[in-house]
C-alpha cells in the first residue's frame, strides 16, 4: 500500500464515520465511540526510530529530511546523548521532560547544549516543527549513537525500539558496515517489521551504488534475508542542505532523499497504517450492528404480524440475560480471571527463569577474561538480555490476553436481534500496557557502567602492583645464583609459581569486587521487571473486564431500544404500521449499503497491506 492509497482509504473510513453519525439513530455512547475512532484515524502517528553508530550523520540526515538546516546540532564536537522526538507542530518549539516526568519548554538556542549533556541521558526532548514530512503523523525519534564507550547511549537507543513502527538505520559511505553495526541491524530487524538502511555521505565516494551493494550483501548474510527484500539506499544530506541554502530545488537523483521518504511512507502504510484502519473499520462495524439491530427487530416484528408478541418476549429474555451478565457476581467474570491467571502464570515463570539464567551467565563471565577485556560490554550485554526477556514476556502476555478474550466471548454471546442476528466475535485489539525497566532501573545500568570502570581501574592497579613487586625478587635471585644454572632455573620456577599464585589471587579479588559492585544492579533490574510484569497482568485483567462490560452494556442498550420500538408498534394502527414498514425498509437498505462499503474498505485495506 502506498502512502497515497492509504490516504484514500483513510478518507473513505472518515466518510463512513460521518455517514453513520449523520444518518443513523445512535445513542450517546455509540456517538462517543465513533468520535474516539475518528480522532484515532485523524491523529494516527507512525514512529520512526533513527539509529546508527557515532558520526554516521544521523542528525544531518534528519535536518535534511525536514528541510531544516540547523534544527538538530551537527557540530563535530557535539554528540547526541538524549533521545529526541520530532513531530509536527504549527510553530517550532522544543520541550524537555526530565526523569521525574516534569515537562517544560526550552529555547531552541539551548537545544545543542541540552542534547549534548551526558547528565541528561535519561531526559526526553521533543521538538515540534511545521515540516511537511511530519504533517500526516510521521514522528522521527533521533537516538544517541550506539557502539561507543558509553553503554547508556546504546541502552537508550535499544529502549526506543519497542515503540518503533519503522527503523531507519544510518550507515556511512566513508566506512563500510562493521561487524558491530551489522549486529545492530540484526537487532533492528528482530524488533521491527520495517527496517530501511540509509548509507549517508553519498557525495564523498565515486560510486555510491558499490557501497550500497556491499552493505546489502552484508546485511543479507547477517540476517538471512534475501538481498532483494532489503531496502538499502544511498543518500546525501549535504547536497539537500546545500540546495536549501542556495534556494533552489534539488535535481532528480541528486540526494536520494525523495526515494527514502517514499520507502518509509509506503512501508509504514502497509503495516501500521493498514492496522489502525482495520481497527477503525472493526469499530465502525460494531457500531453499525448495534444501531441496526433495533431497526431490523422492529421490521421483523411488523413483517411477522401476529408473532409480534413472541418477538418482544424473545427480546425481553435476551435483555434479562444481559442484565444477569452485567451483575458483579456473574460467573463469566470469575472464569475470565481464573483463565487469564492460568495463562499468565507460565509467562511470569518463564521470565523469572530467563532472568535467573541471565544472572548465572553474568556470574560465569565474571570468572573469565570478559571483565578485564570489556567490563562495560559485559554489563551492556546483560542489560540488553534483561530487556529482551521482558519483551518476550510482553508478547506472551499479549497472547494470553487474546486467548482469554476469545474464551470470554464464547461465554457471553448474546444476540441483539431476532432476524439474522449478529453476534460479534472478539476482536484482539486490547493491547498489553508497556512494560519497561523504568527510571531507577536505568540509573542502575548507569551506575553499573561507572562501577565497572572503577573496578577495572582497581584491577589494573592490582595486577600492575603485584607484577612489579615480583621484579626485584627476580633480579636478586638471578644475581645470587648466577654461577649455578640449575639453581637459577629452580629459583625462577619457584618465582613463576609464586607469581601465578599472586595473579590468581588478584583475579579472585577482581571478580569479587566486580560481582559486589554490579550483581546487585542486575538482580534489582530483574526483580523490577518481574514486578512490572505482575502489575501488567493485573492491568490486563482490568482491561478485559472493562471491555466485556462495555460490550454487554452496548448489547443491553440495543435491546432496550428494540423493546421500546415494539411497545410503540403494539399501539399503532394498521395504516401507521404500513407506513412505518416502508420507512424501515429504506433504513435497512441504508444500513446494508454501509455494511457493503465497510466490507469493501476492509478488503481493500487487507489486499493493499500485503
Amino acid at each position: 500500500m502506498s502512502h497515497e492509497e492509504l490516504a484514500g482509504v483513510r478518507a473513505e473510513v472518515l466518510a463512513l464515520h460521518e455517514r453513520l453519525v449523520a444518518g443513523m439513530e445512535l445513542t450517546e455512547a455509540l456517538r462517543a465511540k465513533l468520535e474516539e475512532s475518528v480522532q484515532r484515524v485523524q491523529s494516527g502517528t507512525y514512529q520512526v526510530v533513527v539509529m546508527g553508530e557515532f558520526s554516521r550523520g544521523k542528525s544531518s540526515l534528519i535536518n535534511a529530511l525536514l528541510g531544516r538546516g540547523r534544527l538538530l546540532p551537527v557540530n563535530s564536537a557535539v554528540t547526541t546523548c538524549v533521545v529526541t522526538v520530532l513531530r509536527w507542530g504549527s510553530r517550532e518549539a522544543a520541550y524537555v521532560q526530565d526523569s521525574s516526568g516534569e515537562r517544560r519548554e526550552i529555547p531552541l538556542g539551548e537545544l545543542d547544549r541540552h542534547v549534548a549533556d551526558e547528565k541528561n541521558v535519561d531526559h526526553l526532548v521533543t521538538v515540534e516543527t511545521p515540516a511537511e514530512l511530519l504533517r500526516d503523523g510521521l514522528v522521527l525519534i533521533d537516538t544517541p549513537g550506539i557502539g561507543g564507550v558509553n553503554n547508556a547511549h546504546t541502552d537508550a537507543t535499544y529502549a526506543s525500539l519497542s515503540r518503533a513502527d519503522a527503523i531507519l538505520y544510518v550507515g556511512s559511505s566513508e566506512e563500510t558496515l562493521s561487524v558491530n553495526e551489522l549486529a545492530h541491524v540484526e537487532k533492528a530487524f528482530a524488533a521491527c517489521p520495517v527496517v530501511v538502511t540509509a548509507i549517508t555521505k553519498a557525495e564523498s565516494v565515486f560510486d555510491p551504488d558499490l557501497e550500497v551493494g556491499a552493505a546489502r550483501r552484508k546485511i543479507a548474510a547477517m540476517t538471512g534475508r534475501p538481498p532483494e527484500d532489503l531496502v538499502v539506499l544511498p543518500v546525501s544530506a549535504h547536497r539537500r542542505l546545500r540546495a536549501l541554502q542556495q534556494g533552489r530545488a534539488e535535481s532528480p537523483g541528486e540526494t536520494g532523499l525523495p526515494e527514502l521518504e517514499r520507502q518509509l511512507r509506503d512501508r509504514l502504510a502497509a503495516t501500521c497504517g493498514a492496522g489502525y484502519l482495520e481497527r477503525a473499520l472493526d469499530l465502525l462495524d460494531e457500531v453499525r450492528a448495534a444501531a441496526e439491530a433495533p431497526v431490523t427487530n422492529e421490521l421483523a416484528a411488523l413483517e411477522a404480524g401476529e408473532e409480534l408478541e413472541r418477538i418482544a418476549t424473545e427480546l425481553r429474555r435476551n435483555r434479562r440475560r444481559a442484565e444477569e451478565l452485567l451483575a458483579s457476581r456473574a460467573v463469566w467474570r470469575e472464569a475470565l480471571v481464573a483463565s487469564f491467571d492460568a495463562a499468565a502464570a507460565p509467562v511470569a515463570e518463564r521470565l523469572a527463569a530467563r532472568n535467573l539464567a541471565i544472572r548465572d551467565r553474568f556470574l560465569g563471565h565474571i570468572h573469565s577474561r570478559a571483565v578485564v577485556d570489556d567490563a562495560g560490554g559485559l554489563i551492556n550485554a546483560t542489560t540488553r538480555a534483561l530487556a529482551d526477556a521482558l519483551d518476550t514476556a510482553r508478547a506472551d502476555l499479549q497472547a494470553a490476553v487474546d486467548r482469554a478474550g476469545e474464551e470470554t466471548t464464547a461465554a457471553t454471546l448474546l444476540p441483539i436481534g431476532v432476524l439474522n442476528a449478529e453476534v460479534p466475535g472478539y476482536q484482539p485489539r486490547l493491547d498489553v500496557p508497556d512494560i519497561m525497566l523504568r527510571k531507577h532501573a536505568r540509573e542502575g545500568r548507569l551506575s553499573s557502567v561507572n562501577s565497572g570502570v572503577t573496578v577495572a581501574g582497581a584491577v589494573g592497579t592490582a595486577i600492575f602492583t603485584g607484577a612489579g613487586a615480583l621484579l626485584p625478587g627476580i633480579g636478586i635471585a638471578i644475581g645470587a645464583v648466577a654461577a649455578v644454572a640449575l639453581g637459577a632455573l629452580g629459583v625462577m620456577a619457584g618465582l613463576q609459581e609464586h607469581r601465578h599464585r599472586v595473579l590468581t589471587q588478584v583475579k579472585l579479588e577482581r571478580s569479587a569486587q566486580f560481582s559486589q559492585a554490579v550483581l546487585p544492579m542486575v538482580e534489582r533490574n530483574a526483580a523490577k521487571a518481574e514486578k512490572d510484569l505482575a502489575e501488567a497482568v493485573e492491568d490486563c485483567k482490568a482491561l478485559l473486564l472493562e471491555h466485556f462490560d462495555d460490550v454487554l452494556r452496548q448489547t443491553r442498550d440495543a435491546l432496550d431500544r428494540s423493546i421500546e420500538r415494539l411497545a410503540v408498534l403494539r399501539e399503532a394502527s394498521a395504516r401507521d404500521r404500513k407506513r412505518r414498514m416502508a420507512e424501515l425498509t429504506i433504513t435497512v437498505g441504508q444500513y446494508e449499503r454501509v455494511r457493503e462499503e465497510l466490507t469493501a474498505a476492509r478488503e481493500r485495506v487487507r489486499r493493499l497491506g500485503h
